[in-house]
Parts: C-alpha cells; sequence; structure tokens
C-alpha cells in the first residue's frame, strides 16, 4: 500500500531504477516490522534502524535527493553494528517484482 504507490512515482518521475530502490528501501524501513532484525537484535535496535531511515527520509524531503554519503553513511553503520534489514529488502524486491510484472507484455 506504501512501498508500490512511492516506487510508481519515483519511476514515473523519471528517476533511475536504483535511486527509485533506495528511495523506496528507507521508506518500508520506516514501518517494517523487520523480523530479520528481531531474530538477529531485539526491538531497541529494531527501533533504531527505524529512526535512522526517518532521519534519512527527513533529509530526502528536504533537500529533494537522497544524497549518496548519508546512504554511506547509513550503510558503514549497519554493517558496523551487524544490522541486515533483510525484511525491508525482501519487501523491495517484491514491489520490483510486481512493478516488472505488471509492465511485462504478456502476448509476446
Amino acid at each position: 500500500e506504501k512501498a508500490y504507490p512511492l516506487f510508481v512515482e519515483c519511476m514515473e518521475s523519471g528517476l533511475y531504477w536504483a535511486e527509485t530502490g533506495i528511495i523506496t528501501l528507507i521508506h518500508i524501513m520506516i514501518d517494517l516490522m523487520d523480523t530479520n532484525i528481531l531474530s538477529r537484535h531485539n526491538f531497541e535496535i529494531l527501533e533504531y534502524v527505524k529512526e535512522y531511515a526517518k532521519s534519512v527520509w527527513k533529509d530526502y524531503e528536504i533537500n529533494g535527493v537522497m544524497k549518496q554519503e548519508t546512504i554511506g553513511r547509513m550503510d558503514q553503520e549497519f554493517i558496523n553494528r551487524n544490522i541486515s534489514p533483510g525484511g525491508a529488502a525482501d519487501n523491495l524486491a517484491i514491489t520490483m517484482a510486481i512493478y516488472l510484472l505488471e509492465r511485462m507484455d504478456l502476448e509476446e
């Protein structure tokens, strides 16, 4: 309900596939009860991830661009703390697959 419309909106606005994916991933991370994080850590770490994603999203809303250095810092922080938002990544993959499937020409 949230990720797919955002993904479509970004693609239709002319953003590249990768940038659209990053924007959508951050948006997913804000709300998702990511069981991958919970299985490796706890609710405190999950809330940390959500708050971090909210701060990245707020910066995106203010500046209109997802800054590579911001994403790089977040990535390194999560690597250092062994945080893997795999549930969010899975949701992004599903979103991208639906996007592609809806645009396939099934008559070929």
